[in-house]
Order: structure tokens, then sequence, then C-alpha cells
């Protein structure tokens, strides 16, 4: 699965003002409410059924477990392929003792590349220009290039405050932590596009 890819949402299920205004003729039962009223009431309630989905679905529910996590001793050239591999743009780093260290993404990896390379087409650039040292930089261990301040979340996590945290930093996934502090799951932006996209 490509995460790095925003999908599209699904269609919502809901009905539209067509299918409801149709709905309403067609019922046999004499129906004592105006096409303004109902669309009042079915608005209402679509905005709390939104409400109820923010917080009451939770990180547990979203979140991608196991986790596909990587060890800050690893050399630059092992998480490019392991990232690769995975189909995954991102991954949590590891301590020696397994607790979370930080967070590696491929916009820590493109930086390697200096000239302040921050998407594949300007690594693109940098490459056809042969000013890209990446080779040697590629041996380097993980730990020299991720992020070690990550956001992260716990598994009870309401979905309203994963969209805000992702939303409020600019980062595209969280770590799930248990109460030890251990990697349960890690929650992606196009997770909760598509939990979002259901709704």
């Amino acid at each position: 699965m490509n995460r790095t890819t925003a999908l599209r949402p699904p269609e919502s299920p809901l009905p539209t003002t067509e299918d409801i205004f149709r709905s309403m003729k067609e019922m046999e039962a004499y129906v004592d409410i105006t096409m303004e009223d109902f669309q009042a009431l079915y608005n209402h309630a679509g905005r709390l059924a939104r409400h109820r989905l923010l917080f009451s679905v939770t990180a547990a529910d979203v979140m991608h477990s196991p986790t596909l996590c990587v060890r800050e001793s690893d050399p630059v050239s092992h998480v490019v392929a392991f990232l690769e591999r995975h189909g995954i743009s991102g991954a949590p780093v590891l301590d020696g003792r397994g607790g979370l260290a930080g967070i590696v993404s491929e916009r820590d990896i493109l930086r390697l590349c200096g000239d302040g390379v921050e998407t594949p087409m300007h690594l693109l650039g940098v490459l056809l220009r042969g000013t890209c040292r990446l080779p040697d930089k590629l041996k380097e261990a993980v730990a020299a290039i991720m992020t070690r301040e990550g956001r992260t979340a716990s598994p009870a996590t309401p979905l309203a405050e994963l969209v805000a945290l992702m939303r409020r930093y600019g980062i595209n996934r969280l770590p799930v932590l248990d109460e030890a502090g251990k990697t349960v799951g890690i929650v992606s932006r196009t997770d909760l596009v598509n939990t979002l996209g259901k709704c």
C-alpha cells in the first residue's frame, strides 16, 4: 500500500437533497413536514453524526499495527530500501531499547542532497546538475537525519485531535504509543482521509 498518495475519499453514502425530495414524493404515507424543515433536520443530524465520528473514533480504530519501524543505528541506505519495499514515505525510529527515538520521512532523506532539496523533482534536478553527494551520506546512521521531537498519539486519542495535530504541525503521520511508551501503531494522513471520507 502506498501511503504517500492522497486517496480520493469514497462517495458519501448519505442521501442527497434530490434523493430526499424524491423519497418524500414517493412515500405513500402522509408526511407532515416541509422540504425546508426536513433539510434543516437532516443537516443537523449530519453535523451530529460528523461530531460523533470525530470524537468516538480513536487512533486505535484507524492505526496500522504492527508498526513498520527502523532502528536509529540503521544506515540511511537501509532505510531508503525499507521505505521503498513497504511503499511508505516515513517510519518511526526505535532506539536500542525499542523505545521511540524519532521519526524519519522521505523529506529527511531528500535533504541529504543539500541545495534545500525537499521534493523528488528537485532531487532529480540536483542529480542532473551533478551536485549531489548522496552516495557518501547513505552510509550514515538514520539517527543523524531523523526528526527527534516527533508528535505522538495514544490509542485513545480521538480522530478530531489526530486531524488537529497533523494540521497544526504539518506532519503526515503520528506514531501511537501505549502507556509504557512502546510504539503500538501509526496513523497516516491517508488513514484519516479514508476514515473521514466514509462519513
